[in-house]
C-alpha cells in the first residue's frame, strides 16, 4: 500500500522529490536558468569552493547586480525561501526577495557576516502559480557578498 509523505505529495504535483523550486540553486551549472541586471557584469560570478558552488558578488570597483528568476508552475499554498550568505559587509546594500504574482513583494537585508548565515523568507503566499524572486547588491569598491544553496519550497 502506497503511504503518502510530503515528499510523494510533491512528486505528484512537481514530478520533483527535492521540493526546491529554483532552477539550479546550488549554482553547479554556473548562471544557468538566473537572469541578470547588472552595470558591472563582471561583478557576478559562480565558483567552486569546498564540495559545492558559490554565487559572488565582487568587485574591485563600485557595483550594481541584481540576479533573478521567474519560478512558474508553482502549486498554491505557503513556501519558504531560504539561501545561505557570507558577506565581508563592503556592499552598501545587499537583500534578498521574493514577488508573487498577484501578491505582496518581501525583501529582507543580508546580514554582513564573515561565517556562513542562514536567511530566509517564510510564509510567502502562491495563489497564482508564479513567483519573482533573486538577489540584489549594490555597493562601494571592495563589498563581497557570497550565496549558496538557495531554496524556494513549499511549506508542510
Amino acid at each position: 500500500m502506497l503511504q503518502f509523505t510530503p515528499a510523494i505529495d510533491q512528486f505528484l504535483f512537481t514530478g520533483t522529490t527535492s521540493g526546491n523550486q529554483i532552477l539550479d540553486g546550488d549554482f553547479s551549472l554556473g548562471l544557468n536558468g538566473w537572469q541578470i541586471t547588472s552595470a558591472t557584469p563582471a561583478a557576478v560570478s559562480t565558483q567552486a569552493v569546498g564540495t559545492g558552488y558559490q554565487l559572488s558578488f565582487a568587485s574591485s570597483s563600485a557595483m550594481s547586480a541584481t540576479l533573478w528568476q521567474d519560478v512558474t508552475a508553482l502549486p498554491s499554498g505557503s513556501y519558504t525561501m531560504t539561501g545561505m550568505v557570507e558577506s565581508n559587509g563592503g556592499a552598501g546594500s545587499a537583500t534578498m526577495f521574493v514577488w508573487p504574482t498577484g501578491g505582496s513583494q518581501t525583501i529582507v537585508n543580508l546580514p554582513a557576516a564573515g561565517a556562513w548565515t542562514t536567511v530566509q523568507i517564510p510564509n510567502v503566499q502562491i495563489t497564482q502559480g508564479t513567483a519573482y524572486l533573486g538577489f540584489a547588491v549594490s555597493g562601494g569598491a571592495g563589498g563581497t557578498v557570497n550565496i549558496q544553496s538557495v531554496q524556494f519550497a513549499l511549506n508542510y
